[in-house]
């Protein structure tokens, strides 16, 4: 059975696991790669309980990572220190840390925990993906050495002491390049065991591994301490790689005994440098003991902080509930005052410059998901307040679907509130509204490639694509969630802009183009008792979505009443949308023109058949 490295800390106590490269010490690793970084970042893939990012960092280094267990990482954090170190929960052969570096890390024979050749290669590119320009690649595996084994087997003493004795078992699968160890710890507490797959690979393939990730080796090391390689049994390899982008003429010269070359022509292109990040997880006060496992991520660009006293309130409070992502794509002067508010309370990142599109949002949810803990990922702009016991809705939904839309509801209710709750009530009487938060599970959200960044109705996107995907969505029409009003300006900005996103479904699209026919029509005839019929069927339709699921407990009786004016409002903004799209081919976002409101179910699903 293939090694499930989600799996791995949750049968491995911790002690057998750090116990089992106790005997190795990490001063020498650790002088060799705090040279090879030179002040700059690193990401270790694989970082495990920390026992290099550790020291890395009390070095001076801001350190990241990537392990596919949630266990291994929460011991990480636990101990001194680790709290300070950004792990990226997910497969390193895919997984992005947004950020270029320096430096990224394989160490310990990790390389060989991918089940197959083309994981291995995945991983090398995965790397150079990382790197910035003169970055490198470090791995570190040992050489196999099949002379070791008796019929196919081998047995060994890893660590002896008083209290306890680690011994390693091993089976070979020479056809397959394929060895399965079981570590064994018999100390005064019984017998654990700590299991392990290795698809070993033999060191031109590893050079191989890297021209095909477009790097080439550039040295080879016995050891740590630089000593020059050998064909000895055992011996480990280090294999340091120039990341893309560097010229070959500048870095080709020999060194000592040790092969130096440079990247090849057939590089890929690094993308632009990423600075490190302005604030790092820092420990939390307050947290809870029966916090959830759940990543709330907030988009945000902000031009101002006249609401920052209330946000950072409210993000301190859900902070010792769930962990706290804050993708911040404002300018500088507010993303310096963000981070001195936010500093020691949550996590504070920019927007990954790697990731492109128009629609900011988008980006920062695609920045926030790669960097997501946890499994169960909450998306909310930034004037959501959920509450504890949404929270935990959430999180319980969650664990049986892909996709969940909550429903929002104004509080306060000043006038452009309640005439905005018209549209919510329309939509809830005749099936789901759209609200500012949705939750998705994270291995969906990344196996299918996250959704377009270059459409305006972001939310109708990500709903689609987890559709398109085969994915399964809860409505809990009951589920309410708190949502701040605008500011009267920006709700009158955002009409024809909220209209435009009806040209991304042809029904309600024709609708709302119907309604200023129509009354025109029966003001033309003289029929006032029909637009009082017709506006009296509305308000009825909307009573029904007010009372739907206990929904006459968030939102007043009177908002019903505001139905009619909405329908009114979006059927003269549906046309001045249309003009837009027509006349001008789309409407402006940002600094930029956005001609699609949202793709159609069935565009998704081939693109998805297609990857």
């Amino acid at each position: 059975m293939p090694f499930d490295a989600s799996e791995y800390g949750r049968h491995i106590p911790a002690d057998v696991y750090d116990l089992a490269f106790a005997h190795l010490s990490p001063e020498a690793a650790v002088d060799r790669l705090a040279a090879l970084a030179d002040g700059g970042p690193v990401c270790e893939f694989g970082i495990g309980t920390g026992r290099l990012a550790l020291p890395l960092r009390d070095r001076g280094l801001t350190v990241a990572g990537i392990d596919g267990s949630a266990e291994m990482a929460a011991r990480l954090r636990a101990k001194p220190g680790g709290e300070r170190i950004e792990v990226s929960i997910g497969d390193f052969t895919r997984t992005r840390v947004p950020g270029q570096f320096a430096l990224v890390l394989l160490a310990f024979n990790t390389i060989f925990a991918l089940p197959d050749q083309d994981a291995q290669v995945a991983c090398f590119r995965n790397a150079a993906a990382h790197l910035r320009p003169g970055g490198r690649f470090v791995v570190e595996a040992w050489v196999p050495d099949p002379g070791a084994f008796r019929g196919g087997t081998a047995l060994r003493p890893v660590h002896v002491a008083q209290d306890a004795v680690l011994l390693e078992a091993a089976r070979l699968h020479p056809a397959e390049q394929r060895m399965t160890t079981t570590k064994i710890r018999l100390g005064n507490d019984g017998v654990r065991l700590l299991p392990a797959n290795h698809r070993y690979a033999w060191p031109a393939e590893l050079d191989l591994m890297a021209r095909l990730a477009g790097m080439s080796r550039e040295h080879r090391w016995v050891d740590w301490s630089g000593g020059p390689f050998g064909r000895q049994p055992g011996a480990r390899v280090r294999v340091p790689v120039p990341g893309a982008g560097v010229s070959a003429p500048a870095r080709r010269r020999p060194v000592a005994d040790r092969a130096v070359a440079a990247p090849e022509p057939s590089a890929l292109a690094a993308g632009p440098v990423r600075p490190d990040p302005p604030a790092v997880r820092a420990p939390q006060r307050g947290v809870r003991a029966d916090r959830l496992s759940v990543e709330y991520v907030l988009p945000l660009r902000w031009s101002d902080d006249a609401g920052l006293a209330e946000l950072t309130g409210y993000l301190r409070s859900i902070a010792a509930l769930v962990d706290v992502t804050v993708v911040d794509g404002s300018p500088p002067e507010v993303f310096a005052r963000h981070a001195a508010a936010w500093r020691g309370a949550l996590r504070h990142v920019a927007p990954d410059p790697a990731v492109r599109g128009v629609n900011g949002k988008v980006r920062g949810v695609l920045t926030g998901v790669a960097m997501a803990r946890h499994e169960h990922v909450v998306i909310a702009d930034d004037d959501v307040r959920y509450d504890e016991s949404g929270l935990r809705a959430l999180h319980r939904l969650l664990d049986t679907a892909d996709l969940v839309r909550p429903q929002n509801y104004f509080d306060p209710l000043p006038w452009h509130a309640w005439w905005d709750s018209g549209r919510t009530l329309l939509n809830r009487a005749l099936g789901a509204d759209y609200p500012g938060t949705l939750a998705v599970r994270r291995s969906t959200f990344r196996a299918m490639g996250g959704y377009d960044p270059d459409v305006l109705f972001e939310n109708l996107e990500l709903i689609r694509t987890v559709r398109a995907y085969g994915g399964t969505e809860a409505t809990p029409a009951g589920l309410y969630v708190r949502r701040l009003p605008p500011t009267a300006a920006h709700f009158r900005g955002q009409r024809v802009r909220q209209a435009y996103d009806d040209l991304a479904q042809p029904v309600r699209l024709l609708t709302s183009l119907a309604v200023l026919p129509a009354v025109l029509a029966a003001l033309a005839a003289r029929r006032p008792g029909a637009l009082l019929v017709a506006g009296a069927a509305t308000v009825a339709l909307a009573e029904r979505g007010r009372r739907r699921a206990g929904g006459a407990a968030v939102f007043p009786p009177t908002t019903a009443l505001a139905a009619p004016l909405w329908l009114l409002e979006r059927g003269t903004c549906a046309w001045l949308a249309l003009a837009r799209r027509v006349l001008r081919g789309g409407v402006r976002y940002a600094d930029r023109r956005v001609r699609r409101a949202a793709h159609f179910e069935h565009t998704l699903r081939r693109r998805l058949a297609g990857r």
